[in-house]
C-alpha cells in the first residue's frame, strides 16, 4: 500500500491505481477490484474532496489536496488549483488519478465533472459513461469560453441562493434544504489550458475575466477549477491567473523562470521528473525548512486506470 511505500530514490514510481485507491484512510482492498473500496467508503464526507497527491519525500506519509474541510491533519485549503509540467514530467498521471479519485469518492448527486480538452479527450477515454459528468468532454475553444461564463452565472445563481437561505456556504444549504433541493460540486478541469491561453487571445481574456469571478466567491458556491498546463510561461499563466490559484502543484519544468511562473519560486526545474512533484497549498505550512512540499505522485498502469473506473461506474450504476 502506499502508506507503506518506500521510494527508491527521487523520481521513483509508486505502484499502480489499486495503491492510489486502497490507501485511503489505510483500507486494504482484498482483491482490489474497487467496488468494495467504494461501498466501504463515507460518500459525501469531507474526505470525498480531499485527494492523495502523492508520498511526502521528507517522511513518506500522504500529502492530501483539501478542497472542503481539514482531512488527515491537514488544513482545508484553497478552491482552485492549478497544475503545471513539460512533457515526461508526470502531469498526465497526475491528472489521471485526481480525475480517478473524484469519480470514486464523490456521489454523482453530489459532484459533477467538467472536462476541457483541446486534445480531443483522447487521454480521458476511461471517462466515458461516468455519471459524473453531465456533458461530453468539451473540445472546441467556443464551447469552453461558454462553460467558464456560464459557471460564472451558476456560481451568481447559487450565491443568491445562499443570501436566501441566510447561510454562509453550499454545506449550510445542503443542510438546511431537502434532498432535491441540495446542489452538488462542480469540479471543472481544463486539460492543456496554455494551447489556447497562447493562441486564442479572445479566450484567454474570456478565462481571466471568469477566473478572477470565480476565484473571489467559488468556494461558497460549491465550484472549483483545476488548470492545467504543459507551458509554464505568462501567456500560458498569466499573473491575473495565478493570484487566483490558492494550490500550486509544479512537476518538472524546463528552467527557473518557469517554476517562478508557477510556485513564485525556483526549485521545480530541479525536480526528476516521472511524477517528482513541487507544490504549495493555500492556507498549509510546509516542512520546516523547506519552501515547497516534495512528494511523489503515484503511477497508474492505463489498464489498471480502466479496470478501476470501470469498477467505480459499476458501483454508481448499480446505486441509482
Amino acid at each position: 500500500m502506499l502508506r507503506d511505500a518506500r521510494l527508491k530514490g527521487r523520481g521513483g514510481r509508486v505502484s499502480t491505481t489499486v495503491t492510489l485507491l486502497s490507501a485511503r484512510e489505510g483500507r486494504e482492498t482484498g482483491q482490489g477490484t474497487g467496488v468494495d473500496l467504494v461501498a466501504s467508503l463515507d460518500v459525501g464526507s469531507p474526505a470525498g474532496l480531499a485527494f492523495i497527491l502523492g508520498a511526502r519525500e521528507d517522511d513518506d506519509s500522504l500529502l492530501y489536496l483539501n478542497l472542503a474541510g481539514s482531512f488527515a491533519d491537514y488544513e482545508e485549503h484553497g478552491p482552485h488549483t492549478l497544475i503545471a509540467g513539460e512533457t515526461g514530467s508526470g502531469k498526465g498521471v497526475l491528472t489521471q488519478g485526481l480525475l480517478l479519485q473524484m469519480i470514486a469518492f464523490n456521489d454523482p448527486a453530489t459532484a459533477e465533472l467538467i472536462l476541457i480538452d483541446p486534445k480531443k479527450g483522447v487521454d480521458f477515454g476511461w471517462l466515458n459513461g461516468a455519471p459524473h459528468m453531465k456533458q461530453p468532454i468539451v473540445t472546441e475553444v467556443d464551447a469552453a469560453a461558454s462553460v467558464f461564463a456560464n459557471l460564472v452565472v451558476e456560481m451568481d445563481a447559487r450565491y443568491q441562493l445562499l443570501v436566501d437561505h441566510g447561510v454562509p456556504h453550499i454545506g449550510a444549504y445542503n443542510r438546511n434544504v431537502s434532498p432535491e433541493q441540495r446542489l452538488s460540486r462542480i469540479f471543472l478541469v481544463h486539460d492543456e489550458l496554455g494551447a489556447w491561453m497562447a493562441q486564442e487571445k479572445e479566450y484567454q481574456e474570456v478565462v481571466l475575466s471568469s477566473v478572477s469571478a470565480l476565484g473571489m466567491k467559488a468556494r461558497a458556491a460549491g465550484i472549483h477549477l483545476v488548470l492545467i498546463t504543459q507551458r509554464a510561461d505568462a501567456d500560458a499563466v498569466p499573473t491575473r491567473l495565478r493570484d487566483n490559484m490558492g494550490n500550486r502543484l509544479c512537476l518538472k519544468v524546463q528552467n527557473s523562470t518557469g517554476s517562478r511562473m508557477v510556485l513564485d519560486r525556483r526549485g521545480a526545474e530541479k525536480l526528476l521528473g516521472k511524477g517528482h512533484l513541487a507544490c504549495i497549498l493555500a492556507n498549509q505550512a510546509t516542512p520546516p525548512g523547506q519552501e515547497f512540499f516534495v512528494v511523489q505522485v503515484p503511477f497508474a498502469e492505463f489498464d489498471d486506470l480502466q479496470r478501476l473506473a470501470a469498477a467505480v461506474m459499476a458501483y454508481w450504476r448499480g446505486r441509482t
